[in-house]
């Protein structure tokens, strides 16, 4: 569905969205033939199509679109995303017609061809096929607004309780307007978008259809791991991480690995012994390090950690050997000299390789190389650390929609995960202790 664009017509399309963006008034985006058209971008997988619904809070119009270029000029012109309404096949035998009266500025959707002709013939201006019905999808209930003055008389929606919700408020219920394949789209169908449509889908979610995407992946653990990430709060505190074309999900943790830029300084500077605690699985490279006052481990809060309570895991770091270890894995000796100089230290080689692999692994973490990582994070305050030992510092505070957390424990970042730590004997005395 690609459109041969005039780029004289596209540049008077979008100075005329900024211009009239307080009126009731939505700009229809044209081919180089000058035809009206909703068909103009390849929004979805070969098999479906993303619907787009957006509100105008001057007019109380709600449009939708399948172009995610007719949705990102209404954005810049002032219109609220309002994130994926449903998804649609890229071609049936039932078209949506869709119309607009340049009168109030309303547009109307329809499967009825003899509504689009009455339209037409009282002065509505036709748009053509702006998407189409599914054959046995979700159903799209139609609503009527009998108080609307103008635009904004009807409203489309894939949500039941937003249909009874508006019924209670006087809306008459139309019947279902036509069929869509779903209100969200599956983890499956986002993984087969392309990158930039990825990104872009992302970004115009809600963060109810970001948290019950993420559920449903196969890296659930934003949601699954952390209480404190609710559907009201995901758009703010889950992003869709891209390290070098490597897309995933995670949290937005403050930047810079979580840490406060001011303290980042290398482990290599470090001596002694340190109390450790960790708040997750063996392959996780971040830990709390040191007590409060109290001899209690940092809380949830102190370590930036979105949960209302954990049993953390918990022993004492070696930090000597740690770096002697570091030092030999990280010289750029050849694999076998390493491993042979491990071994002499009176490691296992099924030890010695995991040195070897974690840190390699590492490399490659987002913290580690992604956008602003804790390297960025020194650097922009004027500090060069040496990143072969790992990092440590003082957490970050996290403050966003419905978290406050105060940051402000100790933190390491090891260049070998805690699992490795504990199985080689770095960490000793392990216990787990209970935080809130």
């Amino acid at each position: 569905m690609k459109n041969v664009w005039d780029k004289r017509v596209l540049s008077i399309i979008i100075v005329m969205a900024m211009i009239i963006s307080g009126l009731t008034c939505v700009p229809v985006i044209a081919n180089a033939e000058g035809e009206a058209s909703a068909d103009l971008a390849d929004n979805g997988t070969d098999s479906l199509d993303v619907i787009y619904r957006l509100y105008n809070v001057n007019s109380g119009e709600h449009f939708y679109t399948e172009s995610s270029i007719e949705s990102d000029i209404l954005m810049n012109a002032g219109w609220n995303a309002e994130g994926i309404a449903w998804t649609e096949p890229v071609a049936s035998d039932t078209p949506v017609y869709r119309l607009f009266n340049p009168y109030s500025g309303d547009h109307h959707y329809t499967i009825d061809a003899n509504e689009r002709d009455y339209l037409v013939s009282v002065g509505w201006n036709d748009e053509k096929i702006g998407w189409y019905s599914s054959d046995n999808g979700i159903p799209i209930y139609r609503l009527y607004n009998p108080c609307a003055m103008g635009a904004g008389s009807h409203l489309f929606t894939a949500d039941v309780a937003e249909k009874e919700m508006l019924i209670g408020f006087g809306w008459n219920y139309e019947g279902i307007g036509w069929y869509g394949e779903s209100k969200n789209l599956s983890y499956k169908e986002f993984k087969e978008l392309s990158n930039e449509e990825q990104i872009e889908t992302f970004n115009k979610m809600s963060g109810e259809q970001i948290y019950a995407l993420v559920a449903e992946s196969d890296e659930s653990w934003p949601v699954t791991d952390y209480d404190l990430i609710t559907p009201e709060n995901a758009k703010e505190t889950i992003v869709l991480y891209n390290n070098n074309g490597n897309l995933h999900f995670n949290l937005a943790w403050p930047c810079y690995g979580g840490f406060t830029p001011e303290s980042i300084a290398s482990i290599g500077e470090l001596k002694g012994k340190l109390d450790v605690s960790r708040d997750g699985g063996d392959g996780g490279h971040s830990m709390s390090y040191g007590r409060n006052a109290d001899g209690s481990y940092p809380n949830d809060s102190q370590r930036s950690v979105p949960k209302t309570s954990a049993t953390v895991r918990t022993g004492t770091l070696d930090v000597d050997r740690y770096n002697e270890i570091a030092k030999i894995v990280t010289n750029g000796e050849s694999k076998e000299s390493r491993l042979s100089k491990l071994v002499d230290m009176g490691y296992t080689k099924e030890i010695s390789e995991k040195f070897i692999q974690d840190q390699a692994s590492w490399l490659n973490r987002d913290e580690v190389s992604g956008p602003n990582n804790i390297d960025d994070g020194a650097k922009s305050v004027g500090k060069e650390v040496d990143s072969r030992y790992g990092y440590y510092g003082i957490t970050a505070p996290w403050i966003t929609k419905g978290l406050f957390l105060t940051g402000g424990g100790g933190q390491l970042n090891t260049i070998f995960s805690w699992g490795t730590l504990c199985n080689s004997g770095l960490i000793y005395d392990t216990g787990t202790a209970e935080i809130h």
